[in-house]
């Protein structure tokens, strides 16, 4: 009978203590990469990404301080530091730290998730309270001035004059704009319909539009079938795709050659006056919720937020005591 080679020693039995004390051991660079690499594997968008890098930067920036930090270094007393520093020494406001503290939260909820950390820190944590300020909303004397100052008569204005009017037209965001290609739109019925991979909430949806960008959408279309190869609509003067950070320059431009002060000139400048000029005119808030493509109506009415003289103009001209007869 054979001998049993291994009688006599003593059996080695397995523990999870020296893996917890490599994930303790974890740097937060580390983790933070970690991190980054799965939600690039889950399918979020490039901007998402680059918002996380750009929040965990501002936050390593800060805690060198404190030197290599791992992740049992991290406390709900250690997030609040970091409040306290980002609101009384760097003077961001409210609106800004609730920014970075969400990408924060995101990334405590996922290494509490997946075992790094035995506490829920996330859930401690709370966001700042702000201020429910009225937006400074473009008017209709801005808008006017603004596009009195593009010169249609060369391809890079005629093409930002058709961006805007459809900005204005639809509410569509920027980046679901310069996106667009041909096959994307309906001359016919009048509809845009973005693909999911372009939307920000990655769900596909219609969008109409009025008869005057129809007919906009349509020579621009022809004008870039004639002198380019790409299908999207939204082109460089060297037939490559329109960059939204190019279009914020020549905003500038405009901006400023109109004599437009005291208020933001932005692309998503274009969605407020869309939204909040689509209720004034007696649009509903769910549909306009349904064209916009957000989840809730809690975006829908930042969105919808009106000055005094928009209130008056609305009471004065809804308020029921005008139906009665005294």
């Amino acid at each position: 009978m054979a001998k049993n080679m291994f009688q006599g020693k003593q059996r080695v039995k397995f523990s999870a203590s020296r893996s917890n004390t490599r994930k303790a051991s974890l740097t937060l660079v580390e983790l933070q990469n970690l991190f980054i690499t799965v939600k690039e594997a889950e399918g979020l968008r490039e901007r998402t990404i680059q918002d996380y890098q750009h929040h965990f930067r501002y936050l390593r920036q800060w805690y060198e301080e404190y030197g290599q930090l791992t992740i049992k270094d991290i406390s709900t007393t250690l997030v609040r530091k970091y409040v306290s520093h980002m609101k009384n020494e760097v003077g961001l406001s409210p609106v800004t730290i609730n920014v970075r503290l969400r990408t924060l939260k995101c990334f405590l909820k996922f290494v509490f998730e997946e075992g790094y950390i035995e506490d829920n820190i996330a859930a401690s944590i709370k966001l700042l309270k702000t201020e429910e300020d009225a937006i400074d909303v473009l008017t209709d004397d801005h808008i006017m001035r603004l596009l009195k100052t593009i010169n249609r008569d060369e391809y890079t204005g005629f093409r930002d004059y058709v961006l805007i009017m459809l900005l204005i037209d639809t509410g569509i965001r920027i980046g679901e704009a310069t996106t667009l290609t041909s096959q994307d739109i309906d001359l016919v019925q009048k509809s845009i319909y973005l693909q999911a991979k372009n939307v920000k909430t990655r769900k596909g949806r219609h969008i109409p539009f009025s008869n005057k960008i129809a007919k906009l959408l349509q020579e621009l279309i022809k004008f870039n079938e004639c002198h380019f190869v790409s299908n999207e609509i939204f082109l460089s003067v060297y037939g490559t795709p329109f960059q939204k950070r190019s279009i914020q320059k020549r905003l500038k431009q405009y901006k400023d050659k109109a004599g437009i002060k005291n208020v933001r000139v932005s692309p998503h400048s274009f969605r407020h006056y869309f939204a909040k000029n689509y209720i004034l005119s007696g649009g509903d808030p769910f549909t306009l919720q349904l064209i916009l493509g957000h989840s809730s109506m809690q975006m829908i009415r930042v969105y919808i937020q009106m000055n005094k003289s928009d209130t008056k103009l609305q009471h004065n001209k809804y308020s029921p005591i005008g139906k009665l007869n005294f």
